[in-house]
């Protein structure tokens, strides 16, 4: 997950093509040599497993149901680390993906050991519409009108998003799993979650954005099965869950507030 900002605040970080955003979209330099770069990137995904709470690499793939060896792997520096696995990795540990692959935007905890792998990239940036939990009448206003004005949240754009994606700021502790579960997608107050609204038709275990009725919350909730009906589930179960709800979109990814 990856650390974000809005228009007034700084630029954002969405996806590892874009890897550095500062100096107009542009990060200058070399990675000097291979070897020393994967050493690096398994150092860094062994501190990040070890933060997180996991004794070991066995421990920490059996937990997330990773196969082990292929974990092992990658802590070991034996093979390199895919972008697309780092974000798993990141998701699980709790970091962002630049960090595991470059040293950028390190946690607090890493921050004072941490030097940037010299790389350069270059970042397009996309803005979305930004919104916070609280806001469900815009956001009602903003799905109708389609061009209403709000403020600006900048990823680097990977792509596969549609038009109509937003940026939701979370203030609630909803999607923080109580009691605690292994392995579950939390999303955690100061996140930012990147939600597709041409993503409507969800499916069991997709994790969604969702409006009610008379609410003034954006709400995020997991689709679930229960007794035979789709309902909206939050993993905090101090919260309910819904049967009916207007679905605003699927949620893509979510970056950390840390």
């Amino acid at each position: 997950m990856l650390t974000f900002g809005t228009a007034d605040d700084k630029i954002c970080s969405s996806s590892l093509d874009a890897e550095l955003l500062a100096g107009g979209g542009k990060a200058t330099g070399m990675v000097k040599d291979k070897r020393s770069s994967w050493e690096a990137k398994r150092r860094r995904l062994q501190l990040a497993r070890e933060h997180a709470g996991f004794k070991s690499a066995r421990q920490a793939a059996l937990a997330m149901g990773w196969v082990y060896p292929t974990y092992a792997s990658h802590e070991n520096g034996l093979r390199d680390i895919p972008q697309k696995v780092a974000e798993k990795y990141a998701r699980a540990f709790r970091v962002s993906p630049e960090y595991i692959m470059f040293g950028i935007n390190p946690p607090d905890w890493a921050k004072e050991e941490t030097k940037p792998d010299m790389i350069e990239v270059a970042a397009p940036t996309r803005p979305l519409p930004f919104f916070e939990d609280t806001d469900a009448a815009p956001l009602r206003d903003w799905l109708k009108k389609g061009h209403a004005p709000r403020p600006q949240f900048f990823i680097s754009d990977p792509g596969n998003i549609s038009a109509k994606t937003i940026a939701v700021k979370i203030t609630t502790d909803e999607m923080r799993a109580k009691p605690p579960t292994v392995g579950e997608r939390e999303i955690l107050p100061g996140d930012t979650a990147i939600i597709d609204a041409e993503r409507k038709n969800v499916r069991p275990g997709d994790v969604v954005a969702v409006l009610i009725d008379g609410d003034p919350y954006i709400h995020i909730r997991k689709v679930v099965m229960s007794g035979g009906k789709q309902v909206f589930y939050a993993l905090n179960r101090d919260h309910g869950e819904y049967e009916k709800a207007e679905v605003v979109g699927r949620v893509m990814w979510v970056m950390s507030g840390f």
